[in-house]
């Protein structure tokens, strides 16, 4: 009775055991997947970030280079404002010295040979042309228009007489800027070989005596500007005599179509005078 308590015993033990091992297969079985399933999440979760990671790397770039594209954008607008503006002042200065020149010389006191005199032309000019004169020096009007050229024209007491003409290069040569073709280049050329005699644009009475001393001939670039400019001096033993000094400038040059003269005598009265019909007489 005993042997056979004890062996029941011993046979539920055995169920109890070989349960238990079972239970604790199951358990491993359970934590081997479990252990499967998050290594695949992580895995997914490496590549779901890798693909995240190109995607903001590959945005990132996009947006660098539209802010790059952007900046030179903005770089260029700024440099095409910047010549715009610049041309736009260029063009109203242009506007303004041409129609300075207009109105000053062609308004109601644009007479052939009318003079203007003023006792502040007198004091000014007659300083002027004593100092400024003698070296060729003399500020003509900075106004500036195609066809119409500026001539002074000064006496001192010294018997010298001195010539200051300023021209466009349109009014010499029909263009307005440094020559760049062989052809043009020639064109300024020529221009400045009709300044090589100044008898051809200047004729004095012989009783004026006068020898021509110093000739100075400059062709100025500057901006849309350009103009040549003549300074010729003479020494005259017969001034103060009411003889003529002949302008024949507009012969040689045709295109200019207005003189706009300031005279200064040796008294220092100066006068100015618009001319348009060539060649005029000048008495010194």
């Amino acid at each position: 009775m005993h042997l056979l308590r004890v062996m029941k015993i011993s046979e539920i033990l055995k169920g109890a055991l070989a349960l238990s091992l079972v239970m604790l297969l199951m358990l491993e079985v359970k934590v081997s997947v479990a252990q499967e399933a998050q290594k695949e999440a992580e895995a997914a979760a490496t590549k779901t970030g890798e693909k995240d990671a190109a995607k903001a790397e590959k945005k990132a770039a996009k947006t660098s280079k539209d802010t790059g594209e952007s900046d030179k954008k903005d770089k260029k607008d700024k440099k095409n404002k910047k010549n715009k503006d610049k041309h736009h002042k260029n063009s109203k200065k242009h506007d303004k010295e041409d129609h300075d020149s207009y109105d000053a010389y062609d308004s109601d006191d644009d007479h052939e040979g009318d003079d203007h005199h003023g006792d502040h032309h007198k004091d000014d000019h007659k300083k002027g042309h004593q100092k400024g004169y003698k070296k060729g020096k003399h500020k003509l009007h900075k106004a500036h228009a195609h066809g119409i050229a500026q001539l002074m024209v000064a006496v001192d007491k010294s018997s010298q007489l001195h010539v200051n003409l300023v021209i466009p290069l349109e009014s010499l040569v029909g263009f307005e800027y440094q020559p760049k073709t062989d052809k043009e280049k020639l064109e300024v050329e020529n221009a400045k070989k009709l300044f090589a005699d100044s008898s051809k644009l200047f004729a004095l009475d012989a009783d004026l005596k006068c020898q021509e001393t110093k000739s100075e001939l400059d062709f100025v670039y500057k901006d849309s500007h350009a103009e040549g400019k003549y300074h010729v001096a003479y020494d005259c033993k017969g001034l103060g005599s009411g003889k003529k000094f002949t302008v024949n400038v507009a012969s040689v040059f045709p295109r200019i179509k207005k003189i706009q003269l300031q005279f200064i005598p040796a008294g220092g009265n100066a006068s100015s005078a618009n001319h348009k019909k060539f060649p005029f007489d000048i008495e010194l």
